[in-house]
């Protein structure tokens, strides 16, 4: 009798340590928890050969759910609900497996969830601080300071000099990674000198130069977006007209990341309170639902495990779609950003890519106008994010110094068994930057 009380009060001990349903549907956020149910269910033998069940996540055990959420890590459209369905388990039971499938993604998942590996160095599986991969460019942004453009690079962190501390304002962490970055001192100035700049209305008029800048601003991401925010200038809505010289940050959403929705759109977050004439303007509006101008109208939108009301006014531009949080407020062209802020999904937020913004952030200056930045389709991703993280928890910065022989960079003269820029290495050049 006592090696059965013994055996069930081992059982019970077991059986307690298991998740339960109620703690997987509250540890992970709804999108995941959607698409996780979604999910066939298959056996995996000791080889790793795959078993069809004909199981759904819901009907399956807890230890062909835990199997079939490990294999899917290394499957990047369901990597991201994945990791977050294995946090139903003890992370020793699934972190080994995670990281030699999930990459960076993974990597940089654990991280922040204070993860710590065994061992001397418990952030060994961050990586490498000073391998080089590519893409060797994370990222590209102008800078305005009075009059004046500034071209900054935002490269591999292996290739840091210094590391920058300036953070996104309180709530932008919540929007979904963009594909172009602005930051306006104030909207309609700003929204204006790159609508020029990048060939827009007035450019001709005012005789656009030639040359790197304009080339960048005209290329066909941040052209397309800013051609895209031209009609802001001339159609928004007359609530919108207080905004025109407040502070204002613009997300652009053109072709979406791996693994995410279609976002196509542009975002414009107005950090602070609305002025009282736009708030008067918007109340009025609704008293008035058939006038012949602009109108506006809330409506209730709902996704993922919640559901918030959203005001829509409507101009000779279209409809733009505002929320107003305790942060901000946020206005949207297109549905799809501003539900993504809302409902966030699959996709990678501002959040998630602190370290990219550190670094774009440090550029610029108390007296910076505009600021933008182009985000490349391949990079500014969880391994810019893991490799940063990792150089400044070592404090590794990449060593510049000097070079005398920049200057010796060709031959002089021409000698008898020496052609043009046959110099010694001596001459041109002297050590590998990518040491130090």
């Amino acid at each position: 009798m006592r090696h059965i009380a013994q055996g069930s009060c081992a059982l019970a001990l077991s059986l307690a340590a298991l998740p339960t349903a109620g703690q997987v549907r509250s540890a992970i956020p709804p999108w995941a928890a959607e698409r996780v149910r979604g999910w066939s269910v298959s056996r995996y033998d000791a080889a790793g050969n795959q078993q069809w069940t004909g199981k759904r996540w819901d009907q399956a055990t807890w230890g062909d759910q835990l199997a079939e959420a490990r294999n899917r890590v290394r499957n990047a459209q369901d990597r991201r609900a994945a990791l977050w369905a294995l946090t139903a388990w003890p992370v020793d039971q699934w972190d080994a497996t995670a990281l030699k499938t999930g990459g960076a993604e993974a990597a940089h998942f654990l991280y922040q969830r204070g993860y710590r590996q065994s061992g001397k160095d418990p952030y060994a599986y961050l990586g490498s601080p000073d391998r080089v991969e590519r893409p060797w460019t994370h990222g590209l942004g102008l800078h305005l300071d009075k009059g004046a453009w500034r071209f900054q690079w935002i490269p591999s962190p292996a290739l840091f000099t210094q590391a920058g501390s300036t953070t996104l304002p309180k709530g932008m962490e919540q929007a979904a990674q963009p594909g172009v970055l602005i930051h306006l001192k104030q909207l309609r100035p700003g929204l204006g000198k790159l609508v020029t700049l990048a060939g827009g209305a007035g450019a001709a008029a005012n005789g656009a130069s030639t040359g790197l800048v304009p080339a960048l601003a005209q290329g066909s991401r941040l052209g397309f977006a800013v051609r895209h925010l031209e009609p802001w200038l001339k159609q928004a809505s007359p609530a919108l007209e207080p905004l025109a010289n407040r502070e204002a940050w613009v997300l652009h959403y053109g072709t979406e990341r791996e693994g995410g929705r279609n976002l196509q759109g542009t975002l414009v977050f107005i950090p602070g309170d609305l002025p009282t004439r736009t708030q008067l303007m918007m109340a009025l509006l609704k008293l008035n639902p058939l006038s012949s101008g602009a109108r506006s109208r809330v409506v209730k939108w709902s996704g993922p495990g919640a559901a918030t009301e959203v005001q829509q006014l409507r101009g000779s531009g279209g409809v733009f779609h505002l929320i107003q949080k305790a942060e901000g407020t946020w206005i949207s062209d297109r549905e799809a950003p501003l539900r993504a802020l809302l409902f966030p999904g699959a996709e990678p937020t501002l959040g998630e890519r602190q370290e990219w913004a550190r670094v774009a952030l440090a550029a610029m200056a108390p007296d910076t106008e505009l600021s933008f930045w182009v985000a490349p389709r391949i990079g500014a991703d969880a391994a810019f994010e893991t490799q940063a993280i990792r150089r400044r928890l070592a404090n590794a910065q990449q060593g510049t110094w000097p070079n005398p022989f920049v200057a010796k960079a060709a031959p002089r003269h021409w000698g008898p068994d020496r052609g043009p820029g046959r110099g010694s290495h001596r001459e041109t050049g002297g050590g590998d930057p990518a040491r130090g």
